[in-house]
Formats: C-alpha cells, structure tokens, sequence
C-alpha cells in the first residue's frame, strides 16, 4: 500500500548555485553587510535571502545561522519564478544594482548563466518557496528536517541538497517519520550510491522512489496510523529545540533519553504501518551504520551530483 514519493504528488529539487557566492554572499556583522572580502556594502534589505546550507538542517531539526545573507535576484509567481529585469532592479533596488555592476565583470566570466546578475542555476526557485521538507545531499541514516513557516525568506544552496514540496491530504510531518524511519533509510541505501564511512547518496532519483505508504483517510484504523506517527514526530521536532536550548547537563542527559525513546517509537509505528514480520524487523535493525564527518565526501560528490 506504498507510492514512490515523487508519486504522491511531491516535487523535489536540488538547491541552487549562484556561481560565485563571494559576489552574492554578504556576511551580516553587527546590523552591517560585509563582503567575504572585508569590504562594507549597502545593500537594500527586501532583496536579500538567508541562504541555507549542509549545516543549517539536520535529523528533524531546522538550525540555520544568521550571520549571512544572498542578493536574490528574482520574483516568484504562481506559476513559477522570474528574473527581476534589469531596469526595475536599478530603479527600485540602486544599492544591490550598483554593487552588483561594480562586481560585473567578475560575474560575466562564470562559467555559465543566462543573466549577468543571476545565479548560474536557480534551479526551481519556486518549488523551494514552498517546501515542506529539506533532504540533504549526503546520510548516513535519516537527515531529514522540516521546513519552517516561512519558505520565502531563505534560498537552499547546491550544498544543502534539495527541498520536498508535498501535496494531497498526507501530512508533511507523517512523510518526515517515515523518510527519517531506519526503515526506509535501509531501503534508500539498498537502492542508492555508497560512499566511505556508510554515507549515501539522497538525490532525487533515489530519495524520490522511496515508498510512501498511502493513508486511507475514510478508514478509522489507518487514520489512527497515521495521526500515531505525526504526533510522534512533533514530539521529536519539539524535543530536539528543547536540547539546543538546554543549559544544565542533567536537563541534556534527560532529554537526550525521551529522544531516544521517541525514536524507538517511531520505528515501531513505521513497521507496523509496513506490516514487517518480526524478522524483516531484526534483519533492518541489524544493518550497522558508521558514522564520519561527511565535509570531505560532499566535496567529491557536490559537483556530479543533479
């Protein structure tokens, strides 16, 4: 009773490269804009984005910096997104247009780009504005974490991995337990490319075929399923905010153990959604996962990676 995810419906796509984030980037020091450079600049506030990367999200947990903006360029429709044209972007955003002009010459010898002031690769800008869920490039189990309330206000970068935008009466939330499941984990790495240290590989043409199983909303004991596994999982998103804000050991020791537990019982839920015998059980939960820092491995698979 499972779809493949991008059959939900869902949309999925890979974040975006700019092409030369020492141009686009500033870093914000102080209420003031800087260049990675050092240079001060005076950009207007309502064209800048925070731009989200690897370490901004991880397993359930939405943590981005605030230290750095994005100059983003471009107006998002209904239907899509679009260039801002270049005569609007020098009447009604001078600042931006001024430090981007004076920036020209160094943006025009990338590589590839259809604008001299736009990214090389928005990459489906629109689909970002209305994501439910962020996926990272790399795992090794489940990364997964859900979007915030305001999508409009960050810009995902190549290096973050993708974003999730769902659609149909499935809850975002029952979606991000079962992706974040050991269960479905151990089917995304069967199918996906490995890499050193249990890493894979969650690009769309693997993450997008995991099998999202289906609620029959007219039926009271599926209902119950899937309403058991998305209050598990606000559970879990509100334990994990709880420990970035502990301050006493103890108070982390605790809740380090309720998210253990709540984890446990997530998997749990998981399996009986898939109606798993107990030894396909024992036979997931036997897989072993290595852990290492993955900076290293994203760089080698970043640029091959669609």
């Amino acid at each position: 009773m499972s779809v493949p995810l991008l059959d939900l419906p869902a949309e999925m796509s890979r974040g975006t490269s700019s092409g030369d984030d020492d141009v686009f980037c500033l870093v914000l020091t102080n209420g003031k804009l800087i260049t990675r450079s050092g240079e001060l600049v005076d950009i207007e506030e309502d064209i800048l984005r925070q731009p989200l990367y690897a370490t901004d999200f991880t397993r359930y947990h939405f943590r981005p910096k605030t230290d750095e903006r994005i100059i983003f360029p471009y107006l998002i429709t209904d239907n899509g997104y679009t260039i801002i044209d270049e005569a609007v972007l020098r009447s009604r955003w001078p600042k931006a247009y001024k430090y981007l002009s004076a920036n020209r010459k160094t943006l025009e010898s990338r590589k590839q780009f259809h604008h001299w002031y736009g990214y090389s690769a928005p990459r489906n800008l629109y689909v970002h504005d209305h994501a439910d869920l962020l996926v990272p490039l790399l795992a090794d189990r489940g990364l997964c974490a859900p979007m915030p309330d305001k999508p409009e206000l960050y810009c995902i970068m190549a290096s973050a991995g993708f974003s999730v935008s769902l659609s149909g009466q499935l809850s975002p939330l029952y979606v991000l337990g079962l992706v974040n499941s050991r269960l479905l984990f151990w089917n995304l790495r069967l199918i996906s490319n490995k890499f050193r240290g249990g890493w894979i590989t969650c690009t769309k043409q693997y993450f997008g075929k995991l099998p999202i199983r289906i609620i029959n909303f007219s039926n009271t004991k599926d209902m119950a399923h899937h309403d058991r596994v998305v209050e598990l999982v606000e559970r879990m998103l509100t334990l994990k905010k709880r420990l970035t804000e502990a301050r006493v050991p103890n108070d982390t020791t605790v809740l380090l153990h309720q998210i253990d537990v709540t984890e446990q019982q997530i998997d749990r839920a998981v399996y009986e959604l898939y109606e798993l015998s107990a030894e396909e059980i024992k036979m997931v939960e036997e897989q072993s996962r290595v852990s290492q820092k993955p900076e290293k491995i994203i760089e080698e698979v970043s640029a091959t990676v669609k």
